[in-house]
């Protein structure tokens, strides 16, 4: 069929920049990042769930300065697995205490340590009563080896806690990587989202207007 020469210049003409096979489709690109980085935060929700409850025990602190209490052992099957250490102080009233936890191989020798200072103090003010509490920590450890651990733990305190719990219980896995690729991927695809459809530019220029 023929067309006249007015009829053709009337035709719309496609643009060539949609039919570009080269053309980068950057919501594309948006999306898979932050599917992926919603799968990495995912992974590292999953990783960082405990799996087996390998120490639960307790002790008591012989007094204010210096002491040391020694909790274990923890077998360590295969190397880089991951464990959860927690601890809880039942703190007297009005008092600190700086608990220590240093982490032993085999030969009882220091490989490394990491603590906090916990505390319970209340009282009275002009708007009334208050009370501040921090009576225990929790720390993710990655062992490098298999083998055999100890826990050394030593505390000082003005008044001595009555009881100090120990939980240690096995990971998983290490959560760390994958928590940070998820957040990563996803903030790469929040910004890529942000430069294909310019969402926050567009709320300002509502706002302006």
């Amino acid at each position: 069929m023929a067309y006249k020469l007015s009829d053709r210049n009337e035709q719309t003409p496609v643009s060539a920049g949609n039919n570009d096979p080269d053309r980068v489709n950057l919501g594309k690109i948006a999306t898979v990042f932050i599917v992926f980085g919603l799968l990495g935060l995912l992974t590292a929700w999953i990783y960082s769930m405990e799996t087996e409850n390998i120490i639960n025990t307790s002790f008591r602190p012989a007094g204010l300065s210096g002491q040391s209490a020694e909790v274990g052992p923890i077998k360590v099957n295969k190397n880089n697995e991951s464990y959860s250490i927690s601890i809880k102080a039942n703190m007297p009233s009005q008092s600190w205490a700086n608990i220590e936890s240093q982490v032993l191989d085999s030969n009882r020798q220091y490989l490394f340590s990491f603590g906090k200072e916990l505390s319970r103090y209340s009282g009275r003010d002009s708007e009334g009563s208050w009370a501040e509490v921090d009576n225990g920590y929790s720390m993710n450890v990655t062992f490098p080896k298999r083998g055999i651990y100890y826990l050394q733990f030593n505390t000082e305190s003005d008044r001595v806690p009555s009881v100090v719990a120990v939980r240690v219980s096995k990971k998983r896995g290490s959560s760390l990587p994958h928590m940070w690729f998820g957040i990563i991927a996803l903030l790469i695809g929040i910004v890529v989202n942000e430069v294909k459809n310019r969402t926050i530019s567009n709320v300002f220029n509502k706002f302006e207007s």
